[in-house]
């Protein structure tokens, strides 16, 4: 069982998105409404393999697109998970499938700082808060979060000491 929620953890499969996956992929982003100009990024991202899916048998419950669309840096630009699947495990699955596909010593996040749902997750995975950017959407800033990989995470420096008087 999964924390608070008295559903069942999903065993999920992780993989490269196929173009046969679209209408699945577009379904999950348009659970909450209209897919308003995401479809030829998602379109794009699948084609160009970078679009991982985690399937609950046939179905695809999520998805999670990187790219380098933050300064250049491995990001992971956009993450779903069908509304009935959330809090099975789903996302934290696609999260750890992007660390492991990602080239470099980082990967990047963001999230409103509204999404308390995101925020937890990246907290669990061990991304930390690393800036945020105001005035993308009015009264919510977009927090940006690191993940350091492998043995890349930057060394504490300690404080310099004063020499006594």
């Amino acid at each position: 069982m999964n924390r608070g929620t008295g559903q069942q953890e999903l065993t999920a499969l992780v993989e490269l998105a196929a173009e046969g996956d679209l209408g699945q992929v577009l379904a999950v982003e348009g659970e909450g409404g209209e897919i308003g100009g995401r479809g030829p990024f998602i379109t794009s991202a699948i084609a160009e393999g970078r679009c991982l899916v985690a399937r609950d048998d046939e179905a695809v419950a999520g998805f999670a697109i990187h790219d380098r669309s933050l300064f250049g840096q491995p990001f992971l630009a956009l993450l779903r998970v069908r509304t009935v699947d959330r809090r099975r495990g789903i996302g934290t699955a696609l999260v750890q499938g992007v660390m492991a596909a990602t080239e470099g010593d980082r990967l990047f996040s963001s999230t409103n700082a509204s999404n308390v749902a995101m925020r937890m997750l990246l907290g669990r995975l061990g991304f930390v808060a690393s800036g945020f950017i105001e005035n993308l959407d009015p009264d919510d800033p977009e927090m940006i979060y690191i993940k350091w990989l492998g043995d890349a995470a930057p060394k504490p420096v300690p404080a310099p000491v004063e020499a006594p008087d």
